[in-house]
């Protein structure tokens, strides 16, 4: 057993794309060891912005060929009544080259067969890896890539290979780039020029060239410098997890410093202060115990040192230059009100066939109070004023300079001019869910705001034939979609989402070039698909609960998420299984046939009646059930039918020559049927 170790030197990568590439290349890797039968201890993935690893411990020099069986005759065609061979053994003994003395016996399904059973020579290890790492390099996925040299395609140009196993060199080349014992060290630090004699010493060489090849270990340094300079400060430092990775795969041996800007700019808005250091400038804001912000502010750097300081005055002088920037903004911005800034969304183009932000925003204006007035909310002047001014930040000169705070600063804005909580707050938070793990808006007027916006925004696209495939998706529809979910089922917000978005198409008038029916079964469509990643993939709901709800109508997708909890409890009880069988049986004979109410005096046999009499009893009690959403009820009582059901089938024929009676029989199942999807399709459930 020896080590084995690639590298991949590349140009700078972009963050995300080393993080991905480690992921990505030890996977494949391991794949290519497990699928050829090579055996090893241990596979890390490792890296930084230029260069992507491996490491195996502990590797065998051969894969364990895969052990070939190759079928004869069956074994009474291949022996004859004396057990001696037959011609037909023979001939396939000479065909494989083979004696007796080889032949074994398999057991199958069909019978006893001979057989020969081979293994190929072994390969060594060395010369798989050379034959494979070519392709499982330039495999690895990458959402933008370059091409240079040779056509060759990659995240950044390779400019060099590091690959050895043991002592030995694996001799490949990707494009112009041959492999190599070589590697390098930091750019401006180290060394250019290391030569690898083993992989054993691979990450101690790097790190005597100031280059800590393994994310980990650069992710403990950084956070235990914040929680040094955190103790010399007195501060607390926010952190984020997405600053800290962009850190961890940026640089490759992190300096951390302390960087002030003037007290002067703790006059702005939080919001403002924590974007420009955080998500422009991607450094960590030092904190008081209130958690109002210090003048100061953690930086990273690639460095080893920064004795005369040149790192931190560049760091503050970008920082405080921003800082000036949004000072100016913040006074410029409020000499001009929203009410009279309002009409200056005429001159922004919301989409070029969908009209002005004005026009959005009148959209969402009547989406909103339609809404409102659906859940008997009764500040209707509020949602009118929040949905009237959410998009008025957009002409602003901070959000202008500052995209990512819209909806922030307009928020913002509405409460220096003195709006109420209610109005300001929806605007601040109309945005949210910014991502799947983002919290909804916390409010109700912000849920119906958000809802509204998010709504206009996916039936417009839809309107005029823009749509998503695959993994594009410019229109950041999926993200509109699983937002409106999410707050719909945060705020246990009971409405139709077909009527949502019936009301949506009317709003655009003719800016809608795609036939309106056709529009709404998309974006209904649109969202279920949405629905269904929120219940299964997010949430964990069985995949075959999820359609069997869905199956029982899908316009109130609070509902939906009361059923999915309904059938998750009735199941951990153990009674789902005989729903399901019952419901099966049902479905099986019905099978597309409408609900029809049957007629009560063409039954004949007590089990009908006694089946007919159970539906309605169970149908009135389910009903009072309905009206509270206690599907968990309706379950219990659903339960009550099942032996009902089972006495039908094993007395009662169904499909007779009297074509009246079997059509009877056929309706007083689709009066069972419709009772049993209240809830769920159950036939669709597996047990």
């Amino acid at each position: 057993m020896v080590d084995f170790l690639l590298e991949i030197g590349t140009e700078d990568m972009p963050y995300n794309h080393v993080r991905e590439g480690i992921i990505q290349l030890s996977t494949l890797i391991k794949r290519l060891l497990d699928e050829r039968r090579i055996q090893y201890k241990e596979i890390k993935g490792i890296g930084t912005v230029r260069r992507l690893s491996v490491y195996v411990e502990d590797i065998a020099l051969e894969e364990i060929p895969k052990e070939e069986i190759i079928i004869g005759p069956p074994l009474q065609v291949a022996l004859d009544k004396e057990g001696r061979p037959t011609q037909a053994l023979s001939g396939f003994l000479r065909a494989k080259n083979a004696s007796l003395n080889d032949v074994e016996y398999l057991d199958t399904e069909k019978g006893t067969y001979v057989c020969l059973k081979r293994r190929p020579p072994a390969k060594s290890t060395k010369e798989i890896l050379e034959e494979q790492l070519p392709e499982i390099i330039l495999s690895l996925y990458f959402p933008k890539t370059m091409r240079w040299e040779g056509g060759v395609r990659f995240t950044r140009p390779i400019r060099n290979l590091l690959c050895i196993i043991g002592e030995e060199n694996v001799n490949f080349s990707i494009g112009n780039v041959s492999s190599s014992r070589f590697t390098f060290g930091h750019r401006i630090w180290g060394k250019e020029r290391i030569p690898i004699h083993s992989p054993e010493e691979y990450m101690e060489k790097l790190k005597e060239s100031y280059v800590i090849v393994e994310p980990e270990e650069r992710k403990k340094v950084i956070l235990r410098e914040i929680e040094r300079i955190e103790k010399e400060k007195g501060g607390k430092a926010l952190i984020d997890g997405e600053v800290i990775d962009y850190w961890v795969y940026t640089v490759e041996f992190p300096l951390l410093f302390i960087g002030s800007f003037k007290t002067e700019h703790l006059n702005l808005p939080y919001e403002v202060i924590g974007y420009v250091i955080e998500k422009n400038q991607k450094f960590f804001p030092l904190t008081k115990e209130d958690g109002s912000y210090l003048p100061y502010f953690i930086g990273v750097a690639d460095s080893v040192d920064d004795l005369k300081g040149y790192i931190v005055k560049g760091a503050e002088r970008v920082i405080n230059a921003r800082l000036i920037d949004a000072e100016f903004f913040w006074k410029k911005d409020r000499e001009i009100p929203f009410e009279v800034r309002w009409q200056d969304l005429s001159k922004v183009i919301y989409q070029e066939k969908l009209g002005t932000y004005l026009d959005k925003s009148n959209r969402i204006t009547e989406l909103s109070i339609f809404l409102a007035n659906e859940l008997g909310y009764p500040e209707i002047d509020s949602i009118r004023m929040a949905s009237q001014y959410c998009k008025v930040d957009l002409v602003t000169e901070m959000v202008k300079e500052f995209p990512a705070l819209q909806g922030v600063m307009g928020g913002i804005y509405l409460r220096e001019e003195g709006y109420p909580e209610n109005v300001w707050k929806a605007v601040y938070e109309h945005y949210k869910p910014l991502s799947i793990e983002d919290s909804p808006p916390s409010t109700i007027e912000g849920a119906i705001l958000s809802i509204s916006d998010k709504i206009d925004h996916i039936v417009g696209a839809f309107g005029i034939g823009i749509e998503f495939s695959g993994s594009s998706d410019p229109f950041a529809l999926r993200k509109a979609g699983l937002g409106i979910c999410k707050t719909i089922l945060h705020h246990k917000i009971p409405i139709s989402i077909n009527k949502i978005v019936e009301i949506s198409i009317q709003t655009f008038n003719n800016l809608i070039t795609i036939n309106p029916s056709e529009v709404k079964e998309k974006v209904l469509q649109f969202m279920d698909e949405r629905l269904e990643y929120i219940f299964h993939d997010w949430m964990g709901f069985p995949h075959d609960h999820v359609k069997a709800v869905f199956a029982s109508g899908t316009e109130n997708i609070y509902n939906l998420y009361l059923k999915l909890k309904a059938l998750e409890k009735i199941k951990d009880k153990g009674l789902l299984k005989s729903l399901v069988y019952a419901h099966k049986r049902i479905k099986n004979i019905i099978a597309g046939q409408p609900f029809v109410i049957p007629n009560e005096i063409l039954f004949n046999q007590r089990e009908e009646k006694e089946l007919w009499e159970i539906y309605k009893e169970l149908e009135r009690d389910a009903e009072n059930f309905l009206k509270e959403k206690n599907f968990e009820a309706i379950l219990e009582l659903l339960l009550q039918v099942e032996p009902f059901v089972n006495r039908f089938f094993d007395k009662v024929l169904v499909m007779v020559d009297d074509m009246d009676l079997r059509k009877n029989r056929i309706s007083l199942l689709t009066s069972v049927n419709s009772l049993l999807q209240m809830v769920a399709d159950f036939s669709q459930i597996v047990v």
